[in-house]
């Protein structure tokens, strides 16, 4: 049996088994629980229990939320949501002494850059104009919030809650490459109270890669598609394509991809 055949067995438990699953990201938790169903089929299963993975921040979340129904609920401080996060930074910046072009996208660079800040424990130092103002807009954000909390500190501020806390007996960290300070910090927390902390990767395939150019950005979709097309022809079950701007080109990608 191999490792990720032990893990779904251990899922396959149900409740009793007790063991939680995080992952890096919602794809790669949407693709466990499906491997998890195929396990359950496979051993003529009709009907079975849900198994609890979900990616880290969403587990996080869920152990703030237990944490406002304890009896330090009362002096918690309140969870802003992605889209309140967006409009603080760009108050922040609209504030700000400093032009900016685009205020929109400077603002979502900005959030990316909190939440890098606190993930890896990014100290302040010296560095070029760009960092003196982002140093300069996270004081004033951090003023903004000190009464909230945002999921860039949430963590933190969850390993400070677990005493009294529904746990569950084991959590596996499945699928991270390397874990961020802040996220070792967090299993590290679980451990002291007592949570069986494991750590597995999806078993690694053999690959190879290409580097193609193409003579504009509409010709690289369309060779994206064709390959796509050929390997769904091929028989392949899974085919991924990453699209950098895909926000900005979803329309293009999706005529070109219907087309193909």
């Amino acid at each position: 049996m191999t490792d990720r055949q032990g893990l779904l067995a251990r899922l396959a438990q149900g409740r009793a088994g007790g063991t939680t699953v995080v992952t890096p990201n919602t794809r790669l938790a949407q693709g466990l629980a499906a491997e998890f169903d195929a396990f359950q089929e496979a051993n003529g299963l009709r009907v079975w229990e849900a198994p609890d993975i979900l990616p880290l921040g969403a587990f996080v979340e869920r152990l703030y939320e237990e944490a406002l129904y304890s009896q330090a609920g009362a002096h918690l401080p309140m969870l802003l949501s992605p889209a309140q996060e967006d409009l603080l930074w760009r108050e922040v910046l609209r504030q700000s002494r400093r032009e900016l072009l685009v205020l929109d996208r400077a603002a979502a660079q900005c959030r990316e850059a909190w939440q890098l800040v606190h993930a890896w424990r990014i100290p302040a130092g010296a560095g070029n104009e760009d960092a003196a103002a982002f140093s300069e807009w996270a004081a004033a954000y951090r003023k903004r919030t000190a009464r909230e909390v945002d999921r860039a500190r949430l963590p933190d501020l969850v390993s400070d809650l677990l005493l009294g806390l529904k746990l569950p007996k084991v959590l596996e960290a499945y699928g991270f490459d390397i874990l961020p300070p802040q996220a070792q910090e967090l299993l590290d927390a679980l451990a002291r109270h007592g949570v069986g902390v494991e750590k597995s990767n999806p078993e690694k395939r053999q690959g190879r890669a290409i580097r193609a150019s193409f003579p504009s950005a509409r010709a690289e979709l369309e060779a994206a598609a064709a390959w796509a097309r050929a390997r769904l022809e091929a028989g392949r079950a899974r085919i991924g394509v990453v699209v950098p701007d895909l926000q900005q080109r979803r329309k293009e990608v999706v005529r070109v991809f219907s087309r193909a």
